[in-house]
């Protein structure tokens, strides 16, 4: 409100009067949500006796609640659409400049036409129209109404659109900054409406956008009929995502989209609609072809065959699947048809069938198996006899044509030749022919045959060794199918003369009257009877070899031997040239002499055997290095001769002295002695040597020991091959470091030797580790506090390790959510960690606990009133939480404990806080209502009279009366003051207010379920100049 002047005197007159005027003060507004005002009048008197003051609290109503600009429709999406996505909404309480007046009058909008024929037109303050651009250029035009939006805010408006050419090609939408937003559906249709609310900042550049993609048949938008810019400390608008329940599947289903908020008073609005999913596409078959086919007789009848179906959806909304077919129809080996049917009904009940027309070809046409070729037959077998020749298709079952045919046979022959025809046909049950000839030619065509051939003969050869062929036709017989007497020659020919020893072949030939021949042959042997003569060589020497053996040697070519036949006869040796003889003595050689023809002659000698070779030792000791313990005893060595027995002696050894006492060297002799006198030496030297070293017989073991636990040096145990007392020394041990400080090994060593220099080394190896974790000596227990208490000190934990000393790390403090924001548990964390890194980690947990109720800061104080006077405004009340955060004030009601005018009684208001954590308090204000006289009948209630009263005539209408929701308030008895309509529910509270001029013919619109209300009785309200004129509303369902 404005500032006001108070008027102060102190009641004198002349020198002694004080007074004068003095501005008020007041402190800020309390905002959209209410609140009180103090007004102060303060001034300080002439004789400086200080500051009078003086003020007044002026009660703030809250600013009407919010509504959202409009409810949206129910609607219809397909199943592919869904599930739907939340969409925004725009709401407002109506706070700003209503129609096209003020900062947005016609004045204040810049119009661009881009060049193109678009136009605009303020019809009145609540209507524009904008046409689209016409001009047929062919290129986009963007016809633009444009306005600085002068505050932040929200634009809210209605709309009206239509086109002819489509919203694809014109669309409507606006921009702010240039960036355009369409609110047409390129798809809708060419008429469409519906209402916008923009969120818009100040110096923002808003425009109205009616745009042609082709600057052809350009669209007509109507905005009016609600155009509202919502702004100032008083607007509450926004917009807010809704929030979507429900479900669909393939057959469809629906889903509520709500609109929910609440402004900063607490206030909650609410809208819905329901979005009804429709069902998917039926499903289709999918094939790549479904015509009539044609298939063979082997391939019926057909098998049940597969086909996919799909409504091409996905997800939720998909229908898909295969079918599988029925066959009906039936075939023989000449064909059929069968008829194929695919048949699918989906979940929402909807069927889809489809089929096709299978045709079975006639099985193949028979062939026969085999097609006999033409054949030459011989005369005997004349004439030919018919035969039987197989068919078949290949098929088998219903398919199947097969079977045999007995041939016909036509044509004549004559004894030496002739010609017949022979032929086969079939016809099948389809009415189809095969048929298949052959040629037969007769001829003979056999030879004639030997029955009897003569067997081998023997000529003897005479003197000069030769001899005369004889006649051997008559010793073979000879038959022919067509000849009885086939004719016999011979070749050579009989009186033919034959010469040397040996066989050859004769051959008789067989033929018949048509030429055929046919021969057979044998041997003849030529044989010689006239034995060789020979003459052997003298006595012969042979000396044997070391095996006291020797190969003959050939000792025919020392004789001499003549034939009459054979010009060189053999001579052959007996025993044969390398044959190996063996022992001191003699042997008798027989040479025999064969002229080839199986007649010999022989003669012997005699060879003398000598032997001059020593026996051999075959087996000896051999040379040997051994070690001092395992020297051999004397050996037995074995010699041989080939001729006879051998005798061995042994010569016995010497010893050569080595490099130490247990190494030397020991040489044995032997002499051996053949029957003829020869003889052979051979020794054996042993090599006496210690090379090996001592071996431990015990060793401390490896081990693996923690850090506090390494052992004392053990005491290893060593012998020797040779020497009895051997000598071992530890030599130490040396430490390899490891990964830390307590983690190295110890390697520990010994070294055993023997009386010729021989040592072994062994080794202990102990491995030192650290695996243990160090503990904690000292910790900070768990405690559980309240939010409000501070947290304690961050603690000192100690801690201590087996084999040193332990370092303690404060790891930090991590928060864990609880139950609400002020109950959680804080976990402080501690690692102890030894020299090697072994680590123990403990927590302490701080539970921080919320229990204490929110406290109340303000509350409204108790409130008098008359009975006919109206409620006093609600006044929210304010609190705070120990632990902070959001306190939540619920108004829970009010209870009268009366009503009327014909008693006292009072109305208790009712709050609640709660705090994050679901502590809570309540508070209540209450309001005195005093009983005076009431006149319920009258309409009108009289109110204090102002300085300036209204006229009696002044009225006001409500049309209609009840009403279901919007109502019209008659204000033209007004005109031409400035007034404030207010609607009360029946306790008083303020559901909706407006500060208006009146003009004549003001016929104000309320809808007033927009506005919160629910049916019962309202009181509407006309204040201004001190005077109150109220009318009783009752709305309806």
């Amino acid at each position: 409100p404005a500032t006001s002047n108070l008027t102060f005197s102190n009641g004198l007159s002349g020198d002694c009067e004080i007074e004068g005027t003095v501005t008020s003060t007041q402190s800020p507004h309390p905002g959209a949500c209410g609140g009180t005002i103090t007004e102060t009048w303060s001034f300080t008197d002439p004789c400086g006796r200080g500051t009078t003051s003086v003020s007044r609290t002026i009660t703030v109503s809250p600013a009407p609640e919010p509504a959202f600009i409009s409810s949206p429709d129910d609607i219809t999406i397909s199943c592919s659409a869904a599930p739907p996505v939340p969409t925004e909404l725009a709401y407002t309480n109506g706070i700003g400049i209503e129609d096209f007046t003020g900062d947005f009058a016609p004045s204040n909008w810049t119009f661009d036409a881009n060049g193109g024929t678009g136009s605009y037109s303020f019809t009145d303050s609540t209507s524009l129209t904008i046409e689209g651009s016409d001009g047929g250029s062919g290129d986009p035009i963007e016809t633009e109404l444009c306005i600085t939006v002068p505050a932040n805010g929200l634009i809210s408006f209605n709309w009206n659109y239509t086109t002819i050419d489509g919203p694809i090609w014109d669309p409507f939408g606006y921009s702010i900054n240039g960036v355009f937003v369409s609110l047409t559906d390129p798809t809708g249709p060419l008429t469409q409406s519906g209402t916008a609310g923009i969120l818009v900042s100040a110096g923002d550049e808003f425009c109205f956008v009616a745009a042609t993609v082709d600057d052809g048949y350009g669209s007509g938008v109507t905005v009016g009929d609600m155009f509202l810019f919502t702004t100032g400390g008083c607007a509450l608008y926004g917009t807010v995502e809704s929030i979507i329940t429900g479900s669909h599947d393939a057959c469809g289903g629906s889903y509520i989209e709500t609109w929910t908020v609440t402004d900063d008073c607490g206030r909650t609005i609410s809208t819905n609609r329901t979005i009804t999913v429709e069902p998917a596409p039926a499903p289709e078959f999918h094939f790549d072809y479904l015509g009539d086919i044609t298939i063979g007789c082997i391939d019926a009848p057909p098998a049940a065959s597969t086909i996919p179906y799909s409504n091409d959806e996905t997800g939720s909304c998909e229908i898909s699947g295969t079918a599988t077919s029925t066959i009906t129809g039936a075939h023989d080996a000449c064909g059929g048809s069968y008829t194929e049917t695919w048949t699918v009904t989906d979940d929402c009940g909807r069927t889809i069938t489809a089929s096709r027309t299978i045709v079975v070809e006639p099985a193949p046409v028979a062939a026969f198996t085999s097609l006999p070729d033409d054949i030459t037959l011989s005369c005997d077998l004349a004439p030919p006899s018919s035969t039987l020749l197989s068919y078949t298709n290949g098929e088998t079952g219903t398919c199947e044509i097969s079977g045999s045919v007995e041939s016909s046979i036509d044509g004549t022959y004559s004894p030496c030749e002739g010609i017949y025809t022979e032929t086969w046909t079939f016809e099948d049950d389809c009415g189809r022919t095969i048929t298949h000839s052959r040629t037969i030619t007769v001829v003979d065509i056999s030879d004639p045959s030997f029955t009897v051939c003569p067997p081998t003969q023997t000529v003897m050869l005479g003197a000069l060794c030769t001899a005369e062929l004889p006649d051997y036709t008559s010793l073979a017989t000879a038959t022919d199918n067509c000849d009885a007497l086939p004719a016999i020659t011979q070749s050579p020919a009989e009186g033919t003369v034959i010469s040397g020893v040996g066989t050859m072949t004769i051959t008789l030939t067989a033929e018949d009257e048509c030429g055929n021949t046919a021969t057979c042959t044998f041997t003849v042997n030529k044989v010689d009877s006239t034995p060789p003569s020979i003459t052997c060589p003298g006595t012969q020497t042979l000396t044997l070899g070391p095996l006291c053996t020797a190969s003959l040697p050939d000792y025919t070519t020392l004789a001499t031997a003549t034939d009459n036949c054979a010009a060189s006869p053999t001579i052959t040796q007996s025993p044969t040239p390398g044959t190996t003889v063996s022992g001191t003595g003699t042997v008798t050689i027989t040479l025999t002499v064969d002229d080839g023809s199986g007649n010999t002659a022989t003669c012997t000698f005699t060879v003398n055997k000598v032997d001059a070779t020593p026996p051999v030792f075959i087996s000896v000791p051999a040379n040997v290095t051994v070690q001092c313990n395992s020297i051999p005893s004397v050996g037995t060595p074995v010699a041989t001769d080939a001729c006879g027995p051998v005798t061995v002696t042994y010569n016995g050894q010497t010893i050569t002295p080595g490099s130490c006492m247990d190494s030397y060297t020991i040489t044995r002799t032997w002499t051996a002695v053949d029957g003829s006198g020869n003889s052979t030496t051979a020794t054996q030297t042993i090599t006496v040597r210690d090379t090996q070293r001592p071996n431990f017989t015990s060793v401390p073991a490896n081990v693996t020991v923690q850090c506090n636990a390494i052992p004392a040096p053990g005491t290893p145990t060593a012998t020797d091959n040779c020497d009895a007392s051997v000598a071992i020394t530890y030599i130490g041990q040396t430490a390899t470091a490891g990964s830390c400080a307590n983690q190295y090994t110890l390697t520990r060593r010994w070294v055993a030797a023997d009386n010729c220099g021989n040592t072994r080394s062994t080794s202990q190896v102990i491995t030192v580790i650290d695996t243990n974790k160090p503990f904690f000596t000292s910790f900070p227990s768990n405690v559980t506090i309240n939010c409000s208490d501070p947290a304690p000190p961050v603690a000192t934990p100690t801690a201590t390790d087996a084999c040193g000393p332990a370092t303690v790390t404060y790891l930090g403090q991590t928060t864990t959510a609880g139950s609400c924001p002020n109950n959680y548990q804080l976990r402080r964390v501690w690692r102890a960690t030894d020299a090697c890194g072994n680590s123990t980690v403990s927590t302490q947990i701080i539970q921080v606990v919320d229990n204490t109720p929110p406290v109340f800061t303000f509350i409204p104080g108790p409130v008098t009133i008359n009975c006919t006077d109206p409620l006093p405004p609600l006044v929210h009340p304010s609190a705070t939480d120990a632990c902070g955060g959001y306190v939540h004030i619920t108004f829970l009601g009010e209870v009268p404990s009366g009503s009327g005018c014909s008693e006292d009684y009072t109305i208790v208001r009712t709050w609640r806080a709660d705090d994050l954590c679901g502590n809570s308090a309540t508070a209540t204000q209450v309001i005195t209502v005093i009983a005076s006289p009431f006149a319920p009948e009258t309409e009108e209630r009289a109110q204090p009279q102002a300085s300036a009263p209204w006229d009696d005539d002044r009225v006001l209408t409500l049309q209609p009366n009840p009403t279901t929701d919007r109502v019209l308030i008659g204000l033209s008895s007004f005109a031409g003051e400035r007034i404030t309509v207010s609607i009360y529910n029946e306790i008083g509270q303020l559901i909706w207010e407006r500060a208006i001029d009146a003009v004549p013919d003001l016929m104000l619109p309320v809808h007033l379920r927009e506005a919160g209300a629910v049916p019962g009785l309202y009181t509407v309200s006309v204040r201004g100049s001190g005077r109150v004129v109220a009318k009783r509303l009752v709305l309806v369902e």
